[in-house]
């Protein structure tokens, strides 16, 4: 159970690091970044959005 919560706060630092340097990069502030990131994937690099209007999954 140990081995899997660490996997998982090492996943949220590597994120936290990514939206750092975005930050940084694009002048925009990361909590911001990880705002719009919560609220569009809940932080999963596999989330598919689905276009209600098509049915038909973003590229």
């Amino acid at each position: 159970m140990l081995a899997i919560y660490l996997m998982f706060i090492n996943e949220i630092c590597h994120a936290t690091d990514c939206f750092d340097l975005a930050g940084r990069d694009y002048k925009i502030d990361p909590d911001l970044l990880r705002a719009i990131s919560w609220k569009e994937s809940r932080y999963r690099v596999n989330a598919i959005g689905i276009n209600p209007v098509t049915d038909m999954a973003a590229d």
